[in-house]
């Protein structure tokens, strides 16, 4: 995996930085679970993607996480493959 340039910075200019405590917190609910599944009530809540995009980073950094699986339907899944 590269870092890329820039990139620490367009994500907190789009995700405001999260509560570390916060996210501590949640990482000890997980305790050592190697799958974590994150969800949200509807689509189209933003804020809910916005936190879910720090945990996601925060898991990577501190605990090791290094594979996401989203979602998707068949025709974005079928759209992105052929990108």
């Amino acid at each position: 995996m590269r870092r890329v340039p820039g990139a620490e910075d367009l994500l907190n200019k789009a995700f405001p930085v999260v509560d570390e405590e916060a996210m501590a917190a949640v990482a000890q609910a997980i305790g050592d679970a190697q799958i974590v599944l994150l969800g949200e009530q509807n689509h189209g809540d933003g804020d809910a993607f916005a936190a879910k995009v720090r945990l996601v980073e925060y898991m990577h950094r501190h605990h090791g996480f290094d594979v996401l699986l989203c979602e998707a339907c068949f025709f974005s899944l079928t759209r992105t493959w052929e990108r």
